[in-house]
Order: C-alpha cells, then structure tokens, then sequence
C-alpha cells in the first residue's frame, strides 16, 4: 500500500474516531443534573411499585419501591425517541397540573431535574389526568418493557 493511501485512511480513521460524540454514562441518579423521566405503578396486596427512569442521554433504570435505593440499569433508548419523548414531555404544563389521587392501584408520572421533580399520581377514581399525560405514561411504560425483553 502506497504511503499517500495509509497516512490517508489513518488520517480519515483518526477523524471519524475523534468526531464520534460519545454519551456519558450515569452511575447513580442522585447525581444527575439533567432531566429526567420516571413513571411508575403499584399497589394493589402487596403495595410493591416498579419505578422506570429515563435520563436525557437514553439511559434506562429500574428500582422497586420496596428498595427505591437498588437501582438497574436497563439498557438505553436511541437518541432519536429519547428527544421525542422529553420534546412531549416539556409540551405538558406540569406546573398547571396538580394530581395527586393515589388508589389501591395507582400511575406515577414525574418529571423534572432532581429536587426538582414535579410529580403526578392517580389512579384513586376522583382525577382522571390529561390524554397528555396518560399517553406519555402509556408510551414510556411500552419503551421500558420492551427494553426488560
């Protein structure tokens, strides 16, 4: 191979590996600064809750409410529906809305930096919450399953 043609695929490599953007990883969540989105859902006998999070950079977590502190990284969501879920997420006027009617079964949806989560609960039967927020609810509940697969 001709010396021209190596230092020209070096240099092309060297480019493409630098110019490669990579996502920093999160070790804990109580130490992320950026928004996030959990949902989750419980109740019922035994009053145990499964909590998803979703951090901006795609990273997925799940912890139980029975041990909120033991937290598993799921896997990760491409960037492409991470922007669309925290673009309808950032549509809902979350301050406007005030839920909180927890039932023997009950939905969370919250949203938020940390300390700053603004959050929604019902499934009581006395606050039925917006399509907006149901159906956020509804589309991370599909992601996150899928990612448990």
């Amino acid at each position: 191979m001709p010396k021209t043609t190596l230092l020209t695929f070096l240099s092309i490599t060297m480019v493409l590996i630098t110019s490669c953007k990579s996502s920093e990883k999160v070790v804990a969540i109580s130490d992320y600064k950026k928004n996030m989105l959990v949902v989750s859902t419980g109740g019922g006998f035994t009053g145990a809750e499964a909590i998803f999070t979703i951090l901006e950079n795609g990273q997925v977590f799940s912890a139980s409410g029975f041990t909120p502190e033991k937290v598993t990284a799921l896997g990760q969501l491409n960037t492409k529906t991470v922007k669309s879920l925290f673009l309808k997420a950032s549509k809902v006027n979350w301050a406007s809305i005030s839920i909180n009617d927890p039932g023997n079964m009950f939905k969370t949806l919250s949203f938020g930096k940390n300390g700053e989560m603004i959050k929604h609960v019902w499934g009581g039967g006395n606050t039925v919450p917006s399509s907006d927020l149901t159906n956020l609810y509804e589309e991370i509940n599909r992601l996150v399953t899928s990612i448990k697969k």
